[in-house]
């Protein structure tokens, strides 16, 4: 009966911010981003964000409160109030963040009940590399990787390093660069590389699933977000291939980088790829 009430109060809670983000559509600021020829558009969270908090709402009769550590609770609620600074300029004020930082908070709940399946059967858990390697050996592949990924033009890290060791960026800029990028890094690769992974196993009831199908799976809905938006208000003219594969290069990397390194490692690249965009705009 407790466990009932937890679940009930909590959909009821997340259910008003859904409402509330759908209410808002008409006035919604970001579809009015100025199209940059150098960078795929951002995506404005909108359709994605609707689809993402009524998963979210589902999860809530699935995640078992009663055997949550404090622990989870405590990344949940790191990972919900961090990704709120994903819109910039930074304003925890807006419905939308609001609603995909308490969505992202669920998420993070069900990641534990998600995965227990697979601890209890003792397979090998999917994050956890056949070698173990520090967080040092992590940064320094991850900054190669970015410079290998921007030196064939698939994202504008060589122009925002220009920009930033030139000095022609503003400190706002940086300060709200930085923070909006260590929120998308961070929300971005529990949701896509973690969150999603154990639900594609879930629904397969846990059984083998092909490394490259995960990688497709997770990688077209990660270039389905960042363009679906764009494509209803523009039409599909607005988006193009190098757009779209710029991007599923991107993430196809996160997804093995995480996979077969560690999910920091996936968050520190994707954090450089953000940063460096974002100060150009």
């Amino acid at each position: 009966m407790k466990s009932l009430n937890i679940r009930v109060v909590m959909f009821f809670l997340l259910g008003i911010f859904v409402f509330l983000n759908m209410v808002s559509l008409p006035n919604y600021q970001a579809f009015n981003l100025p199209h940059r020829d150098y960078l795929p558009i951002f995506y404005t969270l909108y359709s994605f964000g609707i689809i993402f908090s009524m998963v979210a709402l589902v999860l809530i009769f699935f995640i078992d409160f009663e055997q949550l550590k404090l622990k989870y609770w405590l990344v949940s609620c790191f990972v919900g109030i961090i990704s709120m600074f994903t819109i910039r300029p930074i304003s925890i004020y807006s419905v939308q963040q609001i609603t995909l930082g308490v969505s992202m908070f669920f998420v993070c709940l069900s990641i534990p009940t998600l995965s227990k399946p697979l601890e209890e059967e003792e397979k090998i858990r999917i994050f956890t590399p056949s070698k173990s390697y520090g967080i040092p050996q992590d940064i320094v592949v991850g900054f190669l990787i970015f410079m290998v990924l921007s030196a064939i033009g698939t994202n504008p890290g060589i122009a925002g390093s220009i920009a930033l060791i030139r000095g022609e960026v503003a400190f706002s800029t940086l300060l709200h660069s930085f923070i909006g990028a260590t929120s998308v890094g961070i929300w971005e690769e529990v949701f896509f590389r973690m969150f999603l992974v154990y639900l594609i196993m879930k629904l397969n009831n846990y059984k083998y699933v092909p490394f490259v199908v995960m990688l497709l799976i997770t990688s077209l809905l990660f270039t389905l977000v960042h363009f679906v938006d764009l494509i209803i208000v523009s039409g599909l003219d607005s988006v193009s291939l190098s757009d779209i594969f710029a991007v599923m290069v991107m993430s196809s990397t996160l997804f093995i980088l995480a996979l077969k390194r560690s999910l920091f490692a996936a968050v520190w690249l994707h954090f450089l790829f953000n940063f460096l965009r974002f100060i150009l705009v």
